[in-house]
């Protein structure tokens, strides 16, 4: 009842404060920081107090991929710590199927963060102290952002500490999709990424004389490469930023087995460089309880960022 109450702007249970769904503090503005192929909006939170912040923290929302617009709807928590730690808050927004897939979304929030660096005068930030955090399928993404901005490019003096990101938290994220494509038993989810993945489709010029086992094999071929090119089982790599994964136990949705399979394979690249705290009492969302547990998790998040900020 009290999970039900607090999405309708109830009195919270185990808090003092109602939840305001992409609560907006005054100060606040949007500004475009991408104009093509469509137009997309970043949330700028207001400055801490004394102007200059200690780093940024961006956040990226959930949603199967598929929500538009750039506000997340756990703000309120967040914005009182953000600002007595010293940092500035950030919301991405990306493209969405059915028309954007697979690394469009990917693309945006990397040229997200860009924006975000090439400005940080203007915001008042440090443009290499930057920490992601996203929720469920924006975990993924922002797992995807740091691990695709801290790969070393061709002629770079030094290899360590790579790109502008320092910190990397997911909640609850979708982290071996190949995993979750192949469960039979969660329909809706598979739905969900195969929505999100490129369209297969095959012309009379791609495979002229085709057989229905010939297309069978073009499908999962395509399939293979198109998992492969969004996972981040596969693109972990030395040089990824710290990553800190929530996931709570109970989570029906995306099981706790894909941060676990995440960190395992994360470790075994760069030893200590994902930790996992499995959040007993949590299903999916579970941020949105108004329950003390629920802000120990974000409290621990929080420190994890401040940590890294301070290396």
């Amino acid at each position: 009842m009290c999970f039900a109450l607090a999405l309708f702007f109830a009195p919270a249970c185990g808090s003092s404060l109602p939840l305001q769904l992409f609560f907006r503090p005054s100060g606040t503005t949007v500004e475009v920081y991408k104009r093509r192929p469509v137009p997309l909006k970043l949330v700028v939170y207001p400055r801490p107090p004394g102007g200059t912040a200690r780093g940024a923290v961006i956040f990226i929302h959930g949603g199967g991929w598929s929500v538009a617009g750039a506000g997340i709807p756990t703000y309120q928590d967040w914005h009182e710590p953000l600002q007595k730690a010293g940092l500035r808050a950030f919301a991405l927004e990306h493209r969405v199927p059915p028309r954007y897939r697979g690394r469009d979304h990917i693309n945006d929030c990397v040229d997200a963060v860009r924006y975000i660096e090439r400005n940080a005068q203007r915001f008042g930030i440090p443009a290499d102290r930057m920490a992601l955090v996203g929720f469920s399928s924006g975990g993924h993404l922002a797992v995807m952002t740091g691990l695709t901005l801290s790969r070393p490019r061709p002629g770079m003096r030094s290899l360590s500490g790579a790109g502008p990101v320092q910190a990397v938290v997911a909640y609850y994220a979708p982290l071996d999709p190949e995993r979750l494509l192949e469960d039979t038993t969660n329909p809706e989810l598979r739905k969900v990424l195969v929505n999100y993945l490129p369209r297969f489709s095959v012309t009379p010029t791609d495979a002229p004389n085709s057989t229905g086992n010939q297309l069978s094999e073009l499908r999962r071929s395509f399939y293979e490469r198109a998992l492969t090119d969004i996972s981040p089982m596969h693109h972990m790599h030395a040089f990824a930023p710290p990553m800190y994964l929530l996931h709570g136990v109970r989570d029906e949705l995306i099981p706790v087995e894909q941060s676990r399979a995440f960190r395992d394979r994360a470790n075994s690249i760069k030893p200590g460089a994902a930790r996992l705290e499995e959040v007993g009492k949590g299903d999916h969302h579970f941020i949105r309880s108004r329950n003390r547990w629920a802000r120990a998790a974000d409290e621990a998040a929080l420190d994890f960022i401040q940590e890294r900020f301070e290396h």
